[in-house]
């Protein structure tokens, strides 16, 4: 009873307070990353279920816009509120998701295409072929520098309504170009292309500014963004029933409905870092996310061959899914200690 109770005592008005770790992000990003874990673990290992399936756009639209607009929001902390850009840091992270990026191809490479190559794993370095699963890193380090060659940019458009809500306008609009024509990989990790799948960074930047925007701002719950989110929503559903919502190359309507998905992921997050019992397994997974997302790629690689040839029934397909969760969970526990 008393955790019911905490629900009526939240105060989702209440900033966090100042200098202390932002816990209910902690906790967003430990959703988001167990909702991942489940989505890639699913469909990377083809895993079949003797129940139909629900469409799996309500985590699509919501898992990579929901990382990156808490990456946004931890970027400010980390970053833009110190006074001068910490670069060497920056740098190192970059160098970090690159490498995790690299490690994904190798295990690619190895278990999946069961190649074992200098010259074919230097050309999936060269992004030849785009891991899949593992896209969005290149676009966390994209963002991270553009960080570095822009600070102004992201330290102050975010401050200003009138510069802030035309920008996020005209880079949700980039999502009307022909990706037809744009043939080059590396310009397709920025604005899109056909039929190569990216998280093109100036399509994804709005989530990313937005993380900025709430974090500058300390916006909590607001009834002006509850109902602009409910209204980005009902135009995604209302857009999907016409066919207007691609994920791969991301349409308009699409990147509409993550926005509306995000805000509700935050107030979620913001309701269970008051439930303790919640709260703390979700924030370490969330202070971690790298750790589980390279974890989970591994596992699903290592496996990913073999288990695309057999249907198992549904107590192993649970057991695959629960085990992975497990093994990931374990090793990090021992890696902390």
């Amino acid at each position: 009873m008393e955790k019911i109770r905490q629900l009526f005592r939240l105060n989702l008005f209440a900033p966090p307070e100042p200098g202390k770790r932002v816990v209910m992000l902690d906790v967003m990003k430990g959703l988001l990353i167990v909702a991942m874990v489940f989505s890639h673990t699913q469909a990377g290992l083809n895993l079949k279920f003797p129940w139909p399936v629900p469409d799996k756009w309500p985590l699509q639209i919501l898992i990579f816009p929901g990382l990156l607009f808490a990456f946004g929001y931890s970027v400010y902390k980390a970053y833009l509120e110190k006074p001068v850009l910490p670069w060497r840091h920056i740098l190192r992270n970059v160098f970090r998701i690159l490498a995790a990026y690299a490690l994904c191809a190798f295990a690619y490479m190895v278990f999946e295409e069961r190649i074992f190559s200098l010259r074919y794993f230097l050309s999936l370095l060269r992004l030849d072929l785009v891991i899949y699963i593992a896209e969005f890193l290149l676009t966390y380090a994209i963002l991270l520098l553009l960080l570095l060659v822009v600070p102004w940019f992201f330290r102050h458009i975010p401050r200003r309504d009138f510069l802030f809500w035309p920008v996020v306008t005209g880079l949700l609009l980039t999502t009307f170009i022909d990706y037809s024509q744009v043939k080059s990989v590396y310009l397709g990790l920025l604005i899109g292309m056909q039929p190569v799948t990216t998280y093109p960074a100036v399509q994804h930047l709005p989530f990313f500014l937005f993380g900025i925007y709430f974090a500058q701002r300390q916006i909590r719950f607001s009834w002006k963004f509850l109902a602009g989110a409910l209204l980005a929503l009902a135009v995604f559903l209302i857009a999907r029933q016409y066919g207007l919502t691609n994920r791969f190359p991301p349409s308009f309507f699409w990147m509409v409905g993550c926005l509306g998905a995000v805000y509700l992921a935050y107030l979620t997050a913001l309701l269970l870092s008051r439930l303790d019992f919640l709260q703390k397994p979700l924030a370490d997974v969330g202070r971690h996310t790298l750790y589980w997302f390279l974890m989970s790629n591994l596992i699903i690689y290592s496996l990913a061959t073999t288990m695309k040839t057999i249907t198992l029934p549904v107590h192993w397909t649970a057991i695959i899914v629960l085990g992975s969760v497990f093994v990931i969970a374990f090793l990090g526990s021992l890696a902390r200690k």
